[in-house]
């Protein structure tokens, strides 16, 4: 029986090579759309599961509230909380720390690379499940002069996997050190919100005073709970601790700052990789906003939806012809349940076939998606066991959902009449013209985000920011064993295509902040600068008042500041006002106008500029001719491999520095914009089939119409309406839609363009435009026949 619907389905299947086609083509699309967000959701909700005690391990993370009720949220802890509370909180069976270093140097015979290496506890490997290929875990990260290296880096530095007692040369402090290679890990899982390829042990971190002191935050401190431990008491136990031994550090603070509180949490393991509050950071890598996740989600279900009642919608319109059909086998002995399986076999065939180019479209797309998403997801995903098990499931819930409907109105058709040719599907329609207007109104919705993101992205793109990017590098210098300032400086002056330098030690897009006191004025969070006397030429950025910095050695003491903080200090005359920073009084000497520091989605706020005399600069802006940026960037390397011959030559354009703020705006923006693709593309196979069912509902009534006389143009006319109709009410519907939403997200940047209203009626005409495509051929087709093939049965 299962072997004579199978047959009969296919030679249903093959005898519609237009039906065929355009369902494969819709569900295949829609399938493999709902395929690439079941693995992003699937990547986002393993982070960190593949841990043996993964349920048990938290992370201590820590909120702060300062005088003025502002709260502050961090994550990072010294090296004493981890000793402490495993000493005196029994529930806690065990503690690692682990801190993200920095890139630094490791040779290869006279090669030299630039590695991030990172820090851990002795326990690392017994605490976590990373899997060792070769070491005893317990005793690899136990001397300061071992290290433990990824089987990457063995690779790379020995040729060989098995690398345990050879020698690893690595710059510390100044100087290269000899470390015995100790232990060979696999790679870190790319769903490990903790990812390494060089460890060394952390107490070459923790032999500074400084790390072992409450509130000196430089690293994470893992815990290990007791099985069905009270996570809230043991908070409660942590934070009693902390209060009782850190009583006169807590009672100085509240003396000179006014009430403070500072209270410890339990953050666990598997929620830190979507957590909105403790996000990434010193070595926690890969945190992602889990409202992507659900919005996602969100676009899967609705692809997933529309392209299962495009199918519903196609079905009816085809089996309309095979109403004869159903007659017969009803008059031979055919059963209902055997109509309902025939037809449900004929849909799970058609899923099953769609799902080939789905599986395909997905291997080819992934790299695309991986890189739009942010994700690190590998092709070997999809051959996983519940991958492939999520996916059957899918066919077959699409299969049901999209089969048994049409099976259940044709298995209740009555013999008679569907012999004699008189069927008809009862409610003309309306299920499909509603869902249509559902369809029809989120594409609406996604075009208008399209277009509306596209114009805030140019918008920031081209915003004065108030200094001059173009052509600007910053050039990154080590912390330790700097160069001259000086003497980099002078040496590119002699480069053909450098037109200034000027130092800086952090990125124009900073974020170091200082609580500022200028005269009466409590200025909390202050961006600071750390720049010398060229920067403001570099960046080409006036002075309104007073003057520029001299050298360092006279000016340190002073300082400049932009026309915002003058505003909030509430200054009528700058120059010559002292203020405190950094516990230590400096004069204003000169005001610059305001300039962004941070992405347009902050407002501009004061800032000052501070030239040090002793602070090591870590960058320096260099100001290049743009007509010659490959000529002028090996110049610059030149110099820089000749004052720093062991460190790579690193740099970056400031505008691209600017760009790299509105990376999550821009992968949203394709997002968006490849959603409104596929809702447009979906919903024209859609309508293609609502307009198919129609046509054929009406077949008869045409060709009446046209014997009394109706033309081409008027039975195009009749048939159109209905899809004016649709539009209409989709347009109605979105454009207050789209407009709330698209205004709720600009209202999340500071500086945003005004949302105009063409932009709504873009979307509609365009949404129109190719809807009227889409249904012309069909329209045309029936306007066409020939009134005598309908009516041959009257």
């Amino acid at each position: 029986m299962f072997r004579n619907y199978l047959k009969t389905a296919w030679r249903n299947l093959w005898r519609s090579p237009l039906y065929v086609t355009t369902n494969i083509a819709g569900l295949s699309l829609g399938f493999a759309c709902v395929m690439l967000i079941m693995l992003y959701v699937k990547d986002d909700l393993s982070f960190d599961r593949f841990h043996a005690a993964a349920g048990n391990i938290y992370r201590i993370v820590h909120e702060g509230k300062e005088p003025d009720g502002k709260l502050n949220y961090g994550s990072s802890t010294s090296g004493l909380e981890a000793v402490v509370f495993k000493e005196h909180v029994r529930e806690i069976r065990s503690a690692c720390r682990f801190m993200g270093g920095s890139d630094e140097l490791v040779a290869k015979g006279n090669e030299v690379f630039s590695e991030q290496v990172d820090y851990a506890d002795p326990n690392f490997f017994t605490f976590f499940s990373f899997k060792l290929l070769h070491g005893q875990a317990s005793a690899v990260l136990d001397q300061p002069n071992k290290v433990v290296i990824s089987e990457e880096m063995a690779l790379k530095y020995f040729g060989d996997v098995n690398a345990v007692g050879k020698i690893l040369r690595i710059f510390q402090n100044g100087n290269f050190e000899n470390f015995m290679v100790s232990g060979i890990s696999a790679q870190s899982p790319l769903n490990s919100s903790l990812r390494f390829n060089i460890l060394l042990p952390i107490s070459r971190v923790l032999q500074q005073d400084y790390t072992m002191q409450w509130f000196m935050g430089i690293l994470n401190t893992f815990v290990l709970l007791d099985d069905k431990t009270n996570v809230s008491a043991v908070e409660s136990k942590i934070q009693s601790v902390f209060e009782n031994q850190a009583k006169e550090k807590l009672a100085a603070i509240r003396t000179e700052f006014g009430n403070f509180s500072f209270n410890y949490k339990l953050q666990p393991l598997t929620g830190i990789h979507r957590d909105k509050v403790y996000t990434s950071g010193n070595g926690i890598r890969d945190w992602n906003d889990p409202q992507y996740s659900f919005i996602l989600s969100g676009i899967a279900f609705f692809i997933l939806a529309i392209a299962c009642i495009n199918f519903i919608n196609q079905n009816l319109a085809r089996l309309l012809k095979r109403a004869k059909e159903v007659g017969i086998r009803k008059v031979i002995g055919g059963s209902r349940g055997q109509l309902i399986l025939q037809f449900i076999g004929e849909s799970f065939l058609l899923n099953l076939l769609a799902f080939i180019p789905a599986f395909l479209i997905v291997y080819l797309a992934l790299p695309l998606f991986t890189s739009v998403a942010n994700k690190q997801l590998e092709a070997s995903y999809l051959f996983q066991l519940d991958t492939l098990a999520l996916f059957l499931a899918l066919i077959v819930v699409n299969a049901l959902l999209a089969g048994l409907y049409p099976a259940l109105s044709f298995a209740r058709f009555n013999p008679t009449r569907t012999l004699a040719g008189n069927v008809r599907l009862s409610g003309r329609g309306t299920l499909g013209k509603s869902l249509l207007v559902v369809q029809f109104v989120i594409s609406i919705c996604l075009i208008a985000g399209t277009i509306v993101m596209q114009k805030q992205f140019d918008y920031m793109m081209n915003k004065n920011l108030g200094f001059n990017a173009a052509g600007v590098v910053n050039v990154q210098l080590p912390y330790i064993n700097p160069p001259d300032i000086a003497l980099f400086k002078n040496e590119l002056a002699k480069q053909r295509h450098v037109q200034f330098a000027g130092a800086q030690s952090i990125p124009i897009t900073a974020e170091n902040k200082m609580d500022v006191k200028a005269g009466s004025e409590n200025i909390p969070g202050v961006p600071f600068l750390k720049v010398d006397n060229n920067f403001l030429q570099v960046m080409q950025i006036p002075v309104i008042a007073g003057r520029n910095f001299k050298d360092h050695l006279s000016d340190s003491a002073n300082c400049m500041v932009n026309a915002s903080f003058v505003k909030a200090a509430r200054w009528n005359v700058p120059l010559g006002k002292k203020i405190e920073w950094g516990g230590q009084e400096l004069t204003v000497v000169g005001v610059v106008p305001d300039f962004h520091i941070a992405s347009l989605k902050n407002a501009i706020g004061p800032v000052l500029l501070n030239q040090p005399k002793q602070w090591v600069y870590g960058e320096l802006a260099v100001k290049i001719d743009p007509r010659y940026k490959a000529e002028a960037i090996a110049g610059l390397q030149s110099v820089y491999k000749s004052l720093v011959p062991l460190y790579p030559f690193r740099y970056r354009f400031v505008d691209e520095l600017i760009s790299a703020q509105y990376k999550n705006e821009e992968r949203w923006k394709k997002v968006i914009t490849g959603a409104a693709i596929v809702s447009v593309f979906i919903s024209c196979i859609g309508l293609f089939a609502l307009f198919s069912l129609a046509i054929e509902q009406r077949a008869k009534e045409i060709s009446i119409r046209k014997v009394m006389g109706s033309g081409a143009a008027n039975i195009f006319g009749l048939l159109s309406r209905g899809f004016f109709y649709i539009i209409l009410i989709a347009s109605l519907i979105a454009v207050p839609f789209s407009a709330w939403i698209m205004q709720r997200w600009l209202e999340s940047f500071a500086y945003r363009i005004q949302l105009p209203w063409w932009i709504f009626l873009v979307a509609c005409v365009l949404t129109l435009v190719i809807g009227f495509v889409t249904i012309s051929l069909q329209t045309l087709r029936a306007a066409m026949i020939k009134p005598v093939e309908n009516l041959r049965a009257e």
